[in-house]
Protein backbone atom coordinates (compact mmCIF):
# COMPACT_ATOMS: atom_id res chain seq x y z
CA UNK A 1 0.00 0.00 0.00
CA UNK A 2 1.24 3.43 -0.66
CA UNK A 3 2.44 5.33 2.23
CA UNK A 4 2.96 9.42 2.31
CA UNK A 5 5.76 10.40 3.47
CA UNK A 6 6.81 13.99 4.96
CA UNK A 7 10.03 14.04 6.70
CA UNK A 8 11.44 16.73 8.32
CA UNK A 9 14.97 17.66 8.17
CA UNK A 10 15.73 18.30 11.87
CA UNK A 11 13.36 15.41 13.19
CA UNK A 12 14.89 12.82 10.97
CA UNK A 13 18.59 14.33 12.16
CA UNK A 14 17.23 13.20 15.49
CA UNK A 15 16.29 10.30 14.58
CA UNK A 16 19.88 9.04 13.32
CA UNK A 17 21.85 10.72 16.08
CA UNK A 18 19.40 8.67 18.97
CA UNK A 19 17.93 5.44 18.13
CA UNK A 20 20.88 3.14 18.10
CA UNK A 21 20.31 -0.15 19.91
CA UNK A 22 22.67 -1.15 22.53
CA UNK A 23 23.86 -4.97 23.24
CA UNK A 24 24.73 -6.51 26.28
CA UNK A 25 27.98 -8.91 25.92
CA UNK A 26 27.83 -12.47 26.31
CA UNK A 27 29.49 -12.28 29.91
CA UNK A 28 27.86 -8.88 30.64
CA UNK A 29 30.38 -6.68 30.59
CA UNK A 30 31.13 -4.15 28.09
CA UNK A 31 27.51 -2.81 26.16
CA UNK A 32 27.85 -2.64 22.24
CA UNK A 33 26.34 0.18 20.59
CA UNK A 34 26.62 0.15 16.36
CA UNK A 35 26.43 4.11 14.97
CA UNK A 36 26.69 5.71 11.39
CA UNK A 37 25.24 2.16 9.64
CA UNK A 38 23.39 4.25 7.15
CA UNK A 39 20.17 3.24 8.82
CA UNK A 40 17.88 5.81 10.60
CA UNK A 41 18.37 3.60 13.90
CA UNK A 42 21.43 0.76 13.74
CA UNK A 43 20.78 -2.64 15.43
CA UNK A 44 23.26 -5.41 15.45
CA UNK A 45 19.60 -7.68 15.82
CA UNK A 46 19.20 -6.38 11.92
CA UNK A 47 22.77 -7.68 11.50
CA UNK A 48 25.75 -6.40 8.87
CA UNK A 49 25.35 -7.08 4.99
CA UNK A 50 28.31 -8.19 3.16
CA UNK A 51 30.35 -5.32 1.57
CA UNK A 52 29.23 -2.79 4.27
CA UNK A 53 30.61 -0.96 7.61
CA UNK A 54 29.17 0.39 10.77
CA UNK A 55 30.77 1.93 13.40
CA UNK A 56 30.41 0.65 17.19
CA UNK A 57 31.30 2.21 20.58
CA UNK A 58 31.35 0.31 23.80
CA UNK A 59 30.53 1.36 27.22
CA UNK A 60 31.60 -1.23 30.89
CA UNK A 61 28.24 -2.15 32.62
CA UNK A 62 28.13 -1.02 36.16
CA UNK A 63 30.70 1.22 35.85
CA UNK A 64 33.29 -1.56 34.22
CA UNK A 65 36.14 0.67 32.75
CA UNK A 66 36.30 0.19 29.26
CA UNK A 67 39.89 1.96 29.30
CA UNK A 68 42.53 0.25 27.28
CA UNK A 69 40.47 -2.07 25.50
CA UNK A 70 40.10 -2.65 22.12
CA UNK A 71 37.80 -4.74 19.42
CA UNK A 72 38.99 -7.71 17.05
CA UNK A 73 37.02 -10.33 15.49
CA UNK A 74 37.38 -13.96 15.70
CA UNK A 75 36.79 -14.51 11.86
CA UNK A 76 38.04 -11.83 9.76
CA UNK A 77 36.69 -13.85 6.73
CA UNK A 78 33.02 -12.77 8.31
CA UNK A 79 33.90 -9.05 9.63
CA UNK A 80 37.01 -7.23 10.20
CA UNK A 81 37.41 -4.42 12.46
CA UNK A 82 39.99 -1.35 12.58
CA UNK A 83 40.28 1.65 14.79
CA UNK A 84 37.71 4.45 13.55
CA UNK A 85 38.37 8.48 14.81
CA UNK A 86 37.56 8.98 18.53
CA UNK A 87 34.29 10.89 19.27
CA UNK A 88 34.98 12.95 21.87
CA UNK A 89 36.92 11.03 24.47
CA UNK A 90 34.99 8.01 22.80
CA UNK A 91 36.55 4.84 20.99
CA UNK A 92 35.20 4.10 18.25
CA UNK A 93 35.72 1.16 15.82
CA UNK A 94 34.72 0.50 12.33
CA UNK A 95 33.17 -3.21 11.75
CA UNK A 96 33.24 -3.86 7.17
CA UNK A 97 31.23 -6.90 6.47
CA UNK A 98 33.57 -9.39 4.58
CA UNK A 99 31.35 -12.23 3.55
CA UNK A 100 28.17 -14.12 4.82
CA UNK A 101 28.12 -15.99 8.45
CA UNK A 102 28.29 -15.33 12.44
CA UNK A 103 31.78 -14.30 14.21
CA UNK A 104 32.53 -12.94 17.32
CA UNK A 105 33.02 -9.17 18.11
CA UNK A 106 35.57 -9.91 20.85
CA UNK A 107 37.01 -6.91 23.73
CA UNK A 108 39.98 -7.56 24.41
CA UNK A 109 42.48 -6.17 27.53
CA UNK A 110 45.90 -4.64 27.31
CA UNK A 111 47.00 -8.13 27.57
CA UNK A 112 45.10 -9.72 24.64
CA UNK A 113 42.34 -11.43 26.72
CA UNK A 114 39.21 -11.82 25.95
CA UNK A 115 36.76 -9.70 28.54
CA UNK A 116 33.49 -9.59 26.34
CA UNK A 117 32.36 -10.71 22.91
CA UNK A 118 28.93 -10.09 20.91
CA UNK A 119 28.21 -12.25 18.04
CA UNK A 120 27.80 -10.04 14.79
CA UNK A 121 26.19 -11.95 11.91
CA UNK A 122 26.69 -10.72 7.93
CA UNK A 123 24.34 -11.38 4.76
CA UNK A 124 24.36 -10.54 1.80
CA UNK A 125 22.02 -8.37 0.22
CA UNK A 126 19.02 -9.71 -2.30
CA UNK A 127 17.74 -6.06 -2.74
CA UNK A 128 17.46 -2.44 -2.00
CA UNK A 129 14.52 -0.12 -1.56
CA UNK A 130 14.32 3.32 -0.69
CA UNK A 131 13.62 5.72 2.34
CA UNK A 132 12.35 8.94 1.68
CA UNK A 133 14.39 11.34 4.19
CA UNK A 134 13.36 14.86 3.38
CA UNK A 135 10.22 16.53 1.75
CA UNK A 136 6.82 14.69 0.88
CA UNK A 137 6.77 11.05 -1.72
CA UNK A 138 3.93 8.78 -2.40
CA UNK A 139 4.95 5.25 -2.82
CA UNK A 140 6.49 3.07 -3.38
CA UNK A 141 4.20 1.57 -6.26
CA UNK A 142 5.77 -1.76 -6.80
CA UNK A 143 3.12 -2.59 -10.16
CA UNK A 144 5.45 -1.28 -12.87
CA UNK A 145 7.38 -4.49 -13.98
CA UNK A 146 10.19 -2.09 -15.03
CA UNK A 147 11.43 -0.76 -11.99
CA UNK A 148 11.44 -2.01 -8.59
CA UNK A 149 10.25 0.79 -7.38
CA UNK A 150 8.13 3.97 -8.21
CA UNK A 151 7.78 7.26 -6.18
CA UNK A 152 5.47 10.34 -6.70
CA UNK A 153 6.86 13.56 -5.55
CA UNK A 154 6.49 17.22 -5.83
CA UNK A 155 7.93 18.89 -8.70
CA UNK A 156 9.86 21.72 -8.25
CA UNK A 157 10.45 20.50 -4.05
CA UNK A 158 13.60 19.76 -2.30
CA UNK A 159 13.43 16.17 -2.03
CA UNK A 160 15.75 13.59 -0.49
CA UNK A 161 15.93 9.78 -0.58
CA UNK A 162 18.38 6.61 0.92
CA UNK A 163 19.00 3.55 -0.99
CA UNK A 164 19.21 1.09 1.39
CA UNK A 165 20.03 -2.53 1.02
CA UNK A 166 17.45 -5.40 2.00
CA UNK A 167 17.20 -9.00 2.82
CA UNK A 168 14.16 -10.53 2.21
CA UNK A 169 12.20 -7.42 2.22
CA UNK A 170 13.76 -6.19 5.43
CA UNK A 171 16.68 -3.45 5.77
CA UNK A 172 19.74 -4.41 6.70
CA UNK A 173 22.90 -2.47 8.63
CA UNK A 174 25.62 -1.24 6.37
CA UNK A 175 26.77 1.73 4.49
CA UNK A 176 27.53 0.48 0.89
CA UNK A 177 29.09 1.90 -2.02
CA UNK A 178 26.88 1.39 -5.10
CA UNK A 179 27.14 1.51 -9.17
CA UNK A 180 24.66 4.48 -9.80
CA UNK A 181 23.09 5.79 -13.02
CA UNK A 182 20.70 8.62 -12.76
CA UNK A 183 18.96 9.88 -15.97
CA UNK A 184 20.35 13.49 -17.26
CA UNK A 185 17.73 15.38 -16.20
CA UNK A 186 18.03 13.83 -12.53
CA UNK A 187 21.89 14.40 -12.51
CA UNK A 188 21.17 18.06 -13.54
CA UNK A 189 18.84 18.04 -10.70
CA UNK A 190 21.29 16.83 -7.94
CA UNK A 191 22.25 19.12 -4.88
CA UNK A 192 25.71 19.52 -4.15
CA UNK A 193 25.47 17.70 -0.78
CA UNK A 194 23.74 14.41 -3.08
CA UNK A 195 25.85 11.45 -3.45
CA UNK A 196 24.43 8.65 -5.91
CA UNK A 197 27.41 6.50 -5.46
CA UNK A 198 26.76 6.27 -1.37
CA UNK A 199 22.64 5.57 -2.54
CA UNK A 200 21.95 9.38 -1.63
CA UNK A 201 19.90 11.15 -3.74
CA UNK A 202 18.98 14.78 -3.12
CA UNK A 203 16.93 16.63 -5.65
CA UNK A 204 14.77 19.43 -6.96
CA UNK A 205 13.21 17.87 -9.96
CA UNK A 206 11.04 19.23 -13.10
CA UNK A 207 7.84 17.78 -14.17
CA UNK A 208 8.38 14.53 -15.51
CA UNK A 209 9.19 10.69 -14.65
CA UNK A 210 13.27 10.67 -13.86
CA UNK A 211 15.26 7.31 -13.41
CA UNK A 212 18.03 5.84 -11.83
CA UNK A 213 19.58 2.56 -11.19
CA UNK A 214 21.75 0.94 -8.39
CA UNK A 215 24.06 -2.33 -8.34
CA UNK A 216 26.35 -3.25 -5.25
CA UNK A 217 28.94 -5.57 -5.22
CA UNK A 218 27.26 -9.20 -5.61
CA UNK A 219 25.71 -8.24 -8.87
CA UNK A 220 22.27 -7.06 -7.20
CA UNK A 221 20.71 -4.40 -9.50
CA UNK A 222 17.61 -1.73 -8.10
CA UNK A 223 15.74 0.42 -10.65
CA UNK A 224 13.83 3.36 -9.25
CA UNK A 225 11.36 5.74 -11.15
CA UNK A 226 10.69 9.40 -9.98
CA UNK A 227 7.51 10.71 -10.96
CA UNK A 228 7.78 14.86 -10.77
CA UNK A 229 4.28 16.60 -10.51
Amino acid sequence: MARLVGILLAASAGLIAGCNDTETGAQGLVRFTPDDCGQFSCDFDDGLVAGGTTEVFIMGTDGVSTAGLDLASDDEGVFTVQAAPDEGTTPRWELFGAGAGVARLTVLDRGGQQVDFLEVFVQELDGMQAVAFVGSAVGPDLADPDYDEVWTVNADQLTSFFVRPTVAGQEIMGKLTYQASVSQELAGALTESADPAAGFLEFSLPVGQHDASFTSDNGTTYRVLFDAQ
